[in-house]
């Protein structure tokens, strides 16, 4: 895809379900795809030159399943994209491993979506985070007690404990009233 829309000057960066498939070596499969990029008047033509059809805010290739959605036309600041080459050779741009797990985490404590929780906590124990960047975005982004939390959850799941869905729930509404109450009790 990113060949077919290059001398549109798109250069796509694959985020989402994907992008955790690449960091996570394919523990985690998806069929859809996310991803940021500009959205030009001839984007439509492109996609359906390629066999995908509109359906609402994603194009899908039928029979395959495949959807392609761009929910937004720029990352956010500070979140990196770095390149990425293919088993083909090819290349192309996939958000950092370290801003993919802040999304993630960010899903689990507003969102209470566990799936965001265990995404997170996997790309943690792997080796393509650098934990230094990590705490630095953490940081930036005001997950600080989040990713301390996850952090200890993580190792508490590594020790062999059980942790019910409601618990990390429980977890997620816990850090959001802690770090709302962080930023509203200045004096």
């Amino acid at each position: 895809m990113s060949d077919a829309v290059r001398d549109l000057g798109c250069e796509p960066v694959v985020v989402g379900g994907l992008a955790l498939a690449y960091w996570s070596d394919s523990t985690f499969l998806t069929a859809d795809i996310d991803v940021v990029m500009p959205r030009p008047a001839e984007l439509s033509q492109r996609l359906e030159a390629l066999g995908f059809q509109r359906h609402g805010r994603e194009w899908v290739l039928d029979p395959h399943g495949i959807s392609f959605e761009a929910p937004s036309e720029r990352l956010e600041p500070g979140d990196r994209p770095e390149r990425a080459r293919l088993p083909s050779g090819r290349q192309l741009l996939v958000l950092s491993a370290e801003d993919l797990l802040l999304w993630r985490l960010r899903e689990w404590v507003h969102w209470g979506a566990v799936s965001g929780f265990r995404q997170a906590a996997h790309l943690l124990v792997t080796d393509v985070v650098d934990p230094a960047r990590l705490d630095r975005r953490a940081d930036d982004e005001g997950l600080t007690l989040a990713l301390a939390t996850l952090r200890s959850l993580s190792s508490l799941i590594e020790a062999g404990q059980s942790l019910q869905e409601w618990e990390l729930v429980e977890a997620a509404r816990r850090i959001e009233r802690e770090s709302y109450g962080q930023e509203h009790d200045t004096p």
